[in-house]
C-alpha cells in the first residue's frame, strides 16, 4: 500500500511536488527515455541516498498519487486475478458487473490497461486509460486491471483502498467458478476453450457464456433507492469523522456495511430498515460497541443521528450518495 508519506516501491518517496516532478513529467510527456534514463529518474527521487534503486513501479505509483483524490494505491498480483486477467475474459471483467458487490465495491467499470512492457511505458497507458475514463464518467475509477499483470485500487483511506483490492480477487474467483460451472454443464472443457479460441463450443455452451457475463445484475439497475454508496459525516466536539455506507440488494433483502475513520476493515450493518425514507441500522466497532444509525434520506442525502449506545450519547451524522443511482 502507497501513500505520498510511505516509501513507495522499492524504498521511493513522494515527499512533496518538487521531488516527484521528474517521474510525474516521465509519465505525462511524449520523450523517449532509454533505460538508463529511466535507472536515472529513479535513483533521483530517493530520499535515502544508499537505497536501492526503485522500481519501476514507482512510476505510476507517483502519477496515481499526484491524482486529487488519491492519498492511497494498492496494487496487487492475486492468482484469481491474474488467471481472469490472461484470458479472453478480461475485457468483460472489467467492464461488465456481473454482480451487485462488483458494483459497489470496485464501482460500475473498472479501467482496463493492455499488456505492455512495465515501466515508464506501462504508467504511460494507465495514465491514458485513468484519463479517458475521467473524461467519459466525470469522475475517478476505484479499480485499475492490468491484463497478464494484476490490479490496482485508488483512494482516500488504506481501509478502503484494502477492501477494493481483496474484493477484486474475490470477483475474479467467483468469475472464474462461475465459467467452470457453465462448461462442466455442458461437458465442455474450460482448456478447450482457452486453446481453440471457443471455435468448437456447442450452441447450448455459448449460451450459457452470454448469460453469464451478462449477469445476473444486469444493466445494474438496482431496484431499491438505498443501493450504492453514500459518504457520511459524523459531528463530535472533538472531531468529525468520515467514512462510507455502502448497500447492496441481496436475495435477503438490503445489505450494506460501513468503512470509515478509525476502522481497518469493512463493518457489516446490521438491523436495516428503510420506511417512509427513514434509514435505521446498526454496527459493532471493537472501540466503542454498538452504533445505531438513524437518518432521513431525501433523494441524493441524508441527515440526523449516530446514537453510541455504549456511552449514551448521540452525534449528529450527515451524508450524501457518491454513486449516481443511474450507476447501480
Amino acid at each position: 500500500m502507497q501513500d505520498g508519506s510511505e516509501p513507495l516501491t522499492g524504498s521511493t518517496r513522494l515527499p512533496g511536488p518538487k521531488r516527484g516532478l521528474p517521474l510525474l513529467a516521465a509519465v505525462e510527456g511524449d520523450a523517449v527515455f532509454s533505460d538508463a534514463e529511466v535507472e536515472d529518474l529513479l535513483f533521483g527521487v530517493r530520499t535515502d541516498p544508499e537505497a536501492l534503486k526503485p522500481s519501476v513501479e514507482s512510476l505510476f505509483h507517483a502519477w496515481l498519487l499526484a491524482l486529487d483524490g488519491v492519498a492511497f494505491v494498492g496494487h496487487t498480483h492475486p492468482l484469481a486475478a491474474i488467471s481472469v486477467l490472461s484470458s479472453p475474459y478480461a475485457e468483460a471483467y472489467a467492464t461488465r458487473r456481473l454482480f451487485p458487490d462488483q458494483i459497489v465495491y470496485c464501482g460500475p467499470e473498472s479501467v482496463l490497461v493492455p499488456y505492455v512492457d512495465p515501466g515508464l511505458t506501462l504508467s504511460r497507458r494507465i495514465a491514458e486509460a485513468v484519463e479517458e475514463y475521467r473524461g467519459r464518467s466525470g469522475r475517478l475509477p476505484k479499480t485499475i486491471c492490468m491484463k497478464n499483470h494484476g490490479v490496482i485500487a485508488i483512494g482516500l483511506r488504506t481501509g478502503t483502498v484494502r477492501t477494493f483490492v481483496l474484493r477484486q480477487s474475490l470477483h475474479c474467483a467467483t468469475l472464474q467458478r462461475a465459467i467452470m460451472a457453465s462448461f462442466n454443464l455442458f461437458t465442455q472443457s474450460f482448456y478447450d476453450i482457452m486453446t481453440k479460441g471457443m471455435r468448437s463450443i456447442s450452441l447450448w455452451s455459448l449460451a450459457a457464456v452470454v448469460l453469464i457475463l451478462s449477469g445476473c445484475a444486469g444493466s445494474g439497475q438496482m431496484a431499491h433507492p438505498l443501493v450504492g454508496e453514500w459518504s457520511y459525516a459524523i459531528e463530535t466536539p472533538d472531531a468529525t469523522y468520515e467514512g462510507t455506507l455502502m448497500f447492496t440488494d441481496g436475495e435477503e433483502g438490503l445489505m450494506g456495511s460501513v468503512i470509515g475513520d478509525g476502522f481497518s476493515e469493512a463493518i457489516p450493518l446490521a438491523g436495516i430498515t428503510f420506511e417512509e425514507s427513514m434509514l435505521n441500522c446498526e454496527f459493532n466497532t471493537p472501540d466503542f460497541g454498538t452504533m445505531k444509525v438513524s437518518v432521513q434520506v431525501d433523494g441524493d442525502a441524508f441527515s440526523g443521528n449516530l446514537d453510541v449506545t455504549s456511552y449514551g450519547m448521540e452525534a449528529p451524522m450527515t451524508g450524501m450518495r457518491i454513486t449516481p443511482e443511474g450507476d447501480q
